[in-house]
């Protein structure tokens, strides 16, 4: 025991000997402190495309890492860049309209050693505009909701038609408390990026914008035509949009109640998947009429999208990949179908949707229902494979039934949107429903157009899109007072009976006005990983 004592006594001399050297060499390597040699400065909406952003710039002699504890009335929290650097270029987002915010900022160098500056910045943020639509907080359980921001797309404004073309709009994002963090008039269609940006479709451009609304890069696409509805990044780092181009079609059916009405010779708008490279030339597109039956009709497919123009046959809005088996589906709302395919050879491989009015040779394609219950979607938008390899897809349900069926169509006010799940058995070629959500407590909304539905990451959540309102519970949105056409976006659990974790509402100030989303997406942060953010 002496002999252990002994060595434990000598352990402790040299640990302690050790750390007064490691000390002494600290203190000799370590250069004097840092200084700030150029003082902070803070300009909002830097851009002038963002105005619910701002920008601290400072420089320091050393490289330093900076913390901006940021505060109104109402809010505080503290953001934290990793990067050490000498001069400081740091976006300030997560703002609110109309707030006096102070900013207090603290250098550290890479000894840990802190330097917090004296006076605070200051800056106050405007007004929201006076033709941004409403918010209505229906419902929010942060805790039970999938984390970050809501991102809705480029119509949130008050609009006087919703109809074509469309007028310049603002791209929103807003909180858990349904409150705006950050918008802008700049971009259209946006997807959010990993980094912390946008991308969007521009002028047949792939635009990517930081959140302070700076272009970053702008890619030409060497397409001539109009790409619409999606702009997507495949896995092989090409693009994926949809194109359209008027095609004559004959023996096209001329009547929703009659098959044997007389045909006509018809001019047709045949919308497809496009392929871009990754500099924007046109790799490979694929033509519905020449993947499926061109004479096949829903109901909507004997109008045009304008009075005279081509009859709006396809009405594509949606193409994805399967990386199972490098296949692409793509989503055809006025054929009230979802076909899959192989790029390759343009194969198909099954199609998903109601079997009315297929001819024999696309039967073997058809899936079979199997289960109860089981409800086709009509007139479908924004299906996505989820983690677990279903398909979830937002369901508008326009009509509920297909020409020269026997069933009567459903007057709008009669009808529900809704998120359904299915599950595909490629092998058997079959479908089951294993999930929906149309409403909370019984509640039915009727969305005819637009709309998305996104299974979220870490919740397992489904947050619905409901674009485009017209009817809810059978009364007209205009009797609600909620003007027109207004938007809901809700969130719910992905239980067998969902519960909602958040709605809001979004809606015109004018009864004669309109106010659209056409999809939405939770975003992680607003800032890039390489940020650290505490509330």
């Amino acid at each position: 025991m002496p002999r252990i004592a002994s060595r434990l006594a000598k352990l402790a001399t040299i640990l302690s000997l050790s750390a007064a050297m490691l000390a002494c060499w600290h203190d000799d390597d370590a250069p004097p402190l840092f200084t700030v040699t150029v003082d902070p400065t803070i300009a909002l909406n830097p851009s002038g495309s963002a105005p619910l952003t701002a920008s601290v710039s400072l420089a320091t002699d050393q490289p330093t890492r900076a913390i901006l504890a940021i505060s109104s009335s109402d809010s505080a929290y503290t953001v934290e860049f990793l990067t050490p650097v000498t001069n400081h270029s740091l976006p300030v987002l997560g703002l609110k309209a109309n707030r006096a915010y102070s900013i207090d900022i603290t250098l550290v160098d890479e000894f840990d050693r802190q330097l917090a500056l004296d006076s605070p910045l200051t800056v106050m943020t405007d007004p929201l505009p006076d033709d941004m639509a409403a918010i209505e907080l229906i419902h929010s359980d942060p805790e039970r909701m999938e984390p970050g921001f809501t991102l809705l797309d480029r119509y949130f404004k008050n609009l006087s038609s919703p109809g074509l073309p469309w007028p310049g709009a603002y791209t929103v994002i807003v909180d858990d408390a349904a409150e705006i963090v950050w918008y802008s008039e700049k971009g259209g269609w946006p997807s959010w990026m990993e980094n912390g940006g946008l991308f969007y479709r521009g002028d047949n451009n792939v635009v990517e914008v930081d959140l302070l609304g700076n272009e970053v890069s702008r890619l030409p696409l060497e397409y001539d035509g109009v790409l619409h509805h999606e702009l997507r990044r495949s896995r092989s780092d090409t693009w994926l949009s949809l194109a359209r181009e008027i095609v004559t079609v004959d023996n096209y059916p001329t009547s929703y109640t009659d098959p044997d009405a007389p045909t006509e010779t018809v001019q047709v708008l045949d919308e497809y998947p496009i392929e871009f490279d990754a500099d924007g030339a046109v790799l490979r597109q694929w033509p519905m009429t020449e993947m499926i039956h061109p004479q096949r009709i829903t109901y909507q497919t004997l109008e045009g999208t304008y009075p005279g123009g081509p009859k709006d046959w396809a009405h594509a809005n949606a193409v994805f990949e399967d990386a199972r088996d490098n296949t692409l589906l793509v989503s055809l709302r006025n054929q009230d179908a979802i076909v899959k395919f192989h790029p390759e050879t343009g194969e198909i491989k099954w199609i998903l949707g109601t079997h009315d009015n297929w001819p024999a040779e696309f039967q073997q394609y058809l899936l079979q229902p199997v289960g109860s219950p089981f409800e086709w979607f009509y007139h479908q938008h924004a299906p996505i494979y989820t983690p677990s390899g279903t398909i979830l897809v937002y369901d508008n349900g326009n009509f509920r039934t297909s020409p020269y069926s026997g069933i009567e169509p459903l007057k709008g006010w009669e009808n529900y949107s809704r998120g359904v799940e299915y599950e595909i058995d490629e092998d058997a070629m079959t479908v089951r429903q294993v999930w929906e959500y149309r409403g909370e407590s019984g509640e039915t909304i009727f969305a005819p157009a637009h709309g998305d539905t996104d299974p979220q990451p870490q919740t397992g959540n489904v947050l619905l899109t409901h674009g485009f309102v017209i009817y809810t519970d059978g009364g007209a949105s205009s009797g609600q007072g909620y003007g027109q056409v207004h938007s809901r976006i809700v969130e719910v659990t992905r239980d067998a009976t969902p519960e909602r974790v958040f709605d809001m509402r979004i809606s015109p100030s004018e009864s004669d006005t309109t106010v659209l989303v056409y999809r939405s997406e939770r975003v992680p942060s607003l800032y890039s990983p390489d940020v650290a953010i505490s509330y």
